[in-house]
């Protein structure tokens, strides 16, 4: 299988890569603190490509400019792990080659290798390790999601013969789609042309509190409609009772003989000046409001 990125090649390590592996792998800076000796000639390369490097799911980490290869990446099955994992979990390796060192090759490489392992392999989770002090390791791990789970100490490096204190990151399958979905970008055009981009778990979020607020828009919008409507018939209610005298309702509840100096004098101002605050008996003449 081989796998690209942007800027990389993942494939199988092949014989002939035994030279390229040998010139970077000879540097002290590389090995060593990975947990693996230098590699002391091409023979010595060949070798570990045909022995250790031809493992299943080990790739070659190649610059696509020249599929030459500057590193390696590879998955290690839970029966190997430097570490105790579950059945359905996976712990990942790497190293490249130093003149690389700080550009970010090896979270791309990475990165491509979780998608492989939660979508076409179908494990729950994946496991790296760093040796104490190697903190370019662990910046990576960072980069690329994983987030500290344990250390453990005193711990044989076999290949090396010593022993050292390694330090254990984790990342589920779940943490690692909610990443990806933070990362995945939503373009939003404004009426005025301006455009900016949106996390799609944040537009998601956004599209859902528009909703809220656009269906409690509604019901209020429902309720001012039905209240418009009541006080239109109550309207057309005191106008029918005005003009045909035989409304429901009028301003006063209660029997003209009854009326105060002061409802007398409101009717009347509005008779004569269509006050619209007052309204009532329009049988009754100006004559009899001035009496």
């Amino acid at each position: 299988m081989v796998f690209e990125t942007e800027r990389l090649i993942l494939r199988p390590w092949e014989e002939k890569d035994a030279e390229s592996l040998y010139k970077y792998a000879k540097d002290p800076k590389v090995g060593p603190i990975a947990g693996w000796p230098v590699h002391t000639s091409v023979e010595n390369s060949l070798e570990i490509i045909k022995n250790v490097l031809s493992a299943d799911e080990t790739y070659a980490v190649c610059l696509k400019e020249d599929n030459v290869a500057i590193g390696s990446i590879g998955l290690i099955p839970p029966a190997q792990s430097y570490t105790a994992v579950a059945d359905d979990e996976i712990e990942v390796g790497y190293w490249i080659g130093v003149p690389f060192w700080g550009r970010g090759l090896i979270p791309e490489a990475v990165k491509a290798l979780q998608k492989h392992v939660f979508l076409d392999l179908g494990f729950s989770a994946m496991w790296c390790g760093y040796y104490d002090g190697n903190e370019k390791s662990k910046r990576c791990q960072e980069k690329c999601g994983f987030v500290y789970h344990h250390t453990e100490e005193n711990k044989p490096c076999e290949l090396m013969g010593d022993v050292r204190t390694e330090h254990f990151t984790f990342l589920t399958k779940q943490d690692w789609l909610d990443n990806q979905n933070k990362k995945l970008v939503f373009y939003v055009h404004y009426k005025d042309g301006e455009k900016q981009h949106l996390p799609v778990a944040l537009y998601k979020r956004a599209m859902e509190e528009k909703d809220a607020i656009v269906e409690e828009a509604k019901v209020e919008a429902e309720q001012m409609v039905e209240k418009a409507r009541t006080e239109v018939e109550e309207l057309e209610e005191e106008k029918d009772y005005i003009i045909n005298g035989n409304g429901k309702d009028s301003a006063y509840d209660m029997p003209f003989e009854d009326w105060s100096i002061a409802d007398l004098k409101c009717e009347k101002d509005f008779l004569i000046n269509g006050d619209p605050d007052f309204s009532g008996d329009i049988f009754r003449s100006v004559s009899e409001l001035e009496e």
